[in-house]
């Protein structure tokens, strides 16, 4: 799924919502021969839940002056993790109609594949928000070259998604996770 311009106005109509989360977990699980099982009930959830909090905080906290991508993403990312719209995988690689052995996986799938068994919902979440951060940073007047090619670690992804899925991370704490990984740096 590319993040375009515009992204974070346009999921907020609930059918572009459900898409964009599906195209993305979609794109994620296929790159590591997985197929993603939907709740379609949980993703209408942390639509709602988004939806509203986007509002209240602009309107109460802001207000009435819209969020930044950061924290919208935030919030997404939150309401995201905290409804888990993925309830289960699939292995495509293990079709009974292929041979035995007839796909091989990448150490990269592999890798990836490990971190999804251990933290779907937290990456999909971590990940959607992040990679709607990083379009708009690099869209912004003036980002520096570091914002451009810059990518978290496996061991940093990790580590969030320990923390996003063991301990209680607010919409806010989101935020700055988000905000420290485009910092300029002297």
């Amino acid at each position: 799924m590319k993040v375009t311009q515009g992204i974070l106005e346009h999921i907020r109509d609930p059918e572009t919502f459900n898409r964009v989360v599906v195209e993305h977990a979609d794109e994620i699980y296929q790159s590591c021969l997985l197929v993603p099982v939907f709740s379609r009930a949980r993703a209408s959830d942390a639509y709602t839940a988004w939806e509203n909090d986007v509002r209240r905080v602009a309107e109460f906290d802001l207000g009435g002056k819209p969020l930044d991508h950061l924290k919208q993403a935030a919030h997404l990312a939150y309401w995201l993790r905290r409804m888990g719209p993925i309830i289960d995988s699939r292995d495509s690689s293990k079709n009974i109609q292929d041979g035995a052995g007839y796909v091989d996986l990448t150490k990269d799938q592999e890798t990836l594949r490990e971190l999804l068994f251990k933290y779907s919902t937290e990456y999909l979440a971590f990940d959607l928000g992040y990679q709607i951060c990083a379009f708009y940073e690099k869209a912004k007047a003036g980002a520096s070259g570091r914002n451009q090619n810059f990518a978290p670690t496996t061991e940093y992804v990790d580590t969030v998604c320990h923390f996003l899925k063991f301990k209680n991370i607010s919409p806010h704490a989101l935020f700055l996770i988000y905000k420290s990984l485009f910092l300029e740096r002297f």
